[in-house]
Formats: C-alpha cells, structure tokens, sequence
C-alpha cells in the first residue's frame, strides 16, 4: 500500500511538472529528484518504481536496503532490488562510519546499478555521523567529527548534474557528457556501443559481422602465446565496439556523421512524400496507373526517378555496411535483404496495392521487425526457424490488408 501512494504521488508531481513546463520554466525532460535518509527511499522509490520516472536521483546516506527499511514500516521495499534498465542515474553519497543507516545500503545500490550499466557516480566519506547534511558547521556541532571535503558533494552533485543533462551555454545547452547507460546492451538492437561480449554472444551478430571477426583474428594479437581469439574476446567483453574501433585507429565519428545523415535524409524523404506535388504524384500513379497518365503526369519519368532515388539509398545502405563492418561479400553480403525492405513496408502500412500508406510508417516498419528480430534471436531459436517465423508474419500481414477491406465491406453491407 505503502508502495502504491508514495508512486502515485511522484507520478503526480513528473505529471504536473512536465504539463506545467513552460509556466513553471522547467524542462521536463530533465527532472532530478533528491532524498536523504528516509527520503532517500521515497527518491529511490520513485527512480526505479514509479511509472513516470524521474531523469536523474541523488540519493544521500539513503534507507535503500530492505533490512534497514523495515524500520520505517513493514512493507517497505528494497530500492536495490527493483533497480532496472529503466533506472535513470543516481549520485551516491555516505558516511563510512555511520551508524543509523549502514553503508551497504549505499553499496548494494551502486552494485545494481552496476549491474543494469546504469551511469552513477559515489562518495563514500571516510567518517562522519548519520544526517551530515551540508557538512558544514552551520547545521553541524563544532565538536561534530566530519571531513571538510563531505561538503564538496553539494558542488559535486551539480556538476555531475551538468555533465548528464549538459550546461548552459551562449545557445542554450551543451552536448551532455555523460550518458545515461555506460554502453547499450539494454537496448534491443545492437550498436557500436554494445560491449563485446554482448556481440559476441549474439549469434546473429556474429553471423552478420563473420568477415570482419575474420580480419579480426589477423589484426588482434593475444597477450600470451597459449591465448585463443576466443579466450580475447572474452577477455575484451566489457569494451564496447566503438572503444574497440577507437583503439585499432577507426574513426568512429564518421560512423556518427553518417547515421546523423540517414536521420536527415528520412525526414526529407518524408517530406518531399507528404507535401510536394511529386510526392503527391507518386501517390497519384499507385493509386490509379491509367487516370495519373490521363491527368497529364509522365509515368515513365517518375517511374525512372523513382527507381533512381531507391538506387542511390542502396547504394547509400551499402556504404553504411561497409564503414561498420570494414568489408563486403557481393556475393552473399545483403542475401535475402529484400524481404526485410518487403517486411518493414508492410508493417509500415503501406498498401501493397499501391496509393496508400505514409513514409513516416517505412521507419517504424523497419523498427518493428527489427524488434521482432531481436525476440527471437534472444529466445535462441534455430536461425532457418527464424526466418520461418518472420515469413509467418510477413504473411499474415499481408492477409489482413488484403482480406481486410473486403472483411469490411462484408460487415457494412450486413449491417
């Protein structure tokens, strides 16, 4: 019960600051909440339960762990415990030497967040009693044993603030520096800020990227002669891709340059389909071939530029491939890629009759089936069962928009 009133009061209070932003002259993306001591729990609750969570936690010699919280009631849970990847980052602070609220609730906390790669920073002073607060002889006794440095965590707090949310510049905010999960593997795709082992350990991945593990075996030498390439992998597991990269001198800003471009290049495509007389004649053509050409618009040259922009976007695919994978087979590389482009316009929306359907819903396509791609890849499935189940669906939505306006039609006519 406990539970349930305290995250629906955070709720309300992110709720109410994100739909009062602009009055209020928040930003609401970018919300910390801070507890100390038996706050401290009431924050962490809120980090790692409420359904609106907070962007960033400072927790200060916080009630975290079950044990201790039972002193405060007895359905208080443990904040450590329901650390997820969704848990936004927390700045830690303690006393070594306190005897109210022990250290480890402060350890077990760093060890979850840990666990989840959620980005935290900690300090833990070598001394001082329960409730420090600033550290300062203006709320502390002069006969109060405490470090002059425990009161550096009220600047320390703010400046790690900076580094998450960035600071205020000339323009507005800087680039952040920090990010919220130290690499992405709770994410469901992968990136170049996976770890190693993530990769690794997937075999799709490894499927896709076999080439370049290939020129791997030749370039990575083991640190001891009886080292296998598998024994470095593993040793490697916790750097991601991009540091792998970085160490063997890629540059891994041109990889984000070009994915920074193909996000352009999806909004100008979407653009030019939904507010442009040629988007509108493209439409136009898929909708009814005979009456477009019949209006006066050239079929053949639309067909050809068409055709045209879907093979520079390849060829652009194509690129993309090789900067992230450093070579290319053409005689396998890009296989059976044409169901997935199939898949992810179907899913997207797009009439397979032609003249209905938005741009916008290519992208979320690809996502979704690259998403269902991931489910079973990580239920470790057979790879030809794989590509067996994502043909069944492929095919049944092809069903629903075929047979589905005729479904339609039926009921009205009945009705």
């Amino acid at each position: 019960r406990w539970v349930k009133i305290q995250n629906l009061k955070s709720y309300r209070f992110l709720r109410n600051s994100r739909e009062n932003a602009y009055r209020w002259h928040v930003m609401p993306d970018k919300i910390a909440v801070i507890g100390f001591s038996a706050g401290g729990h009431l924050a962490g609750a809120a980090a790692t339960m409420g359904r609106r969570r907070p962007a960033a936690a400072i927790l200060g010699y916080a009630v975290l762990r079950r044990e201790t919280a039972l002193e405060l009631g007895k359905d208080m849970p443990g904040i450590p415990n329901h650390v997820d990847e969704n848990t936004p980052p927390c700045f830690l602070f303690a006393s070594r030497t306190d005897s109210v609220v022990p250290i480890q609730n402060t350890l077990d906390m760093m060890e979850a967040l840990n666990r989840y790669h959620t980005s935290f920073e900690c300090h833990i002073y070598a001394y001082g009693p329960h409730g420090f607060s600033t550290g300062d002889h203006s709320v502390q006794s002069c006969e109060t044993r405490i470090p002059a440095r425990a009161s550096g965590w009220a600047e320390d707090s703010v400046s790690w603030l900076k580094d998450l949310f960035g600071d205020f510049g000339y323009e507005g905010l800087t680039e952040p520096v920090l990010r919220p999960h130290v690499n992405d593997d709770a994410l469901a795709w992968l990136s170049l800020d996976c770890s190693i082992s993530r990769i690794w350990g997937n075999p799709r991945a490894r499927e896709v990227l076999s080439e370049t593990i290939e020129k791997m075996r030749e370039r990575i030498t083991p640190f001891t002669p009886e080292m296998t390439f598998e024994d470095m992998m593993e040793a490697l597991g916790r750097m991601t891709l991009r540091d792998l990269l970085i160490e063997r001198g890629i540059d891994t800003d041109r990889l984000d340059r070009l994915n920074g471009d193909l996000g352009r290049m999806t909004a100008i495509l979407v653009y030019v389909a939904g507010n442009t007389k040629y988007g509108k004649k493209i439409y136009a053509i898929g909708s009814n071939f005979r009456a477009a050409k019949m209006s006066g618009i050239n079929v053949s040259l639309m067909k050809i530029s068409a055709f045209t922009i879907c093979g520079i976007l390849t060829g652009l695919g194509a690129f993309l491939w090789i900067a992230m994978n450093g070579s290319a087979d053409p005689a396998t590389t890009g296989s059976s890629y044409e169901m997935y482009a199939i898949a992810s316009v179907v899913l997207g929306g797009i009439a397979m009759s032609g003249g209905r359907g938005k741009m916008l819903g290519v992208l979320f396509g690809a996502m979704s089936y690259t998403i269902v791609d991931k489910i079973i890849v990580a239920l470790k499935m057979d790879s030809l069962i794989n590509n067996a189940i994502k043909g069944i669906i492929l095919i049944l939505v092809i069903l629903v928009q075929v047979a589905g306006p005729q479904i339609r039609e039926k009921f009205r006519k009945a009705s």
